[in-house]
């Protein structure tokens, strides 16, 4: 089973300026839709979970 798909998953952050809760399926591009502000954001959680590595 060496099926995976890349970039696959939603991933739900919380904006620090305006504290707006929005989900996004590309990490580390995130814009909040409230504010504009880009990065800075709390991950609150990611699905599916991310395992250890």
């Amino acid at each position: 089973m060496s099926k995976s798909i890349r970039g696959s998953g939603t991933f739900r952050y919380r904006c620090c300026c305006c504290e707006m809760e929005f989900t996004v399926t590309m990490p580390g591009a995130s814009t909040c839709p409230r504010c504009s502000s880009i990065g800075g954001h709390e991950l609150v959680e990611s699905f599916p979970p991310e395992g250890p590595r």
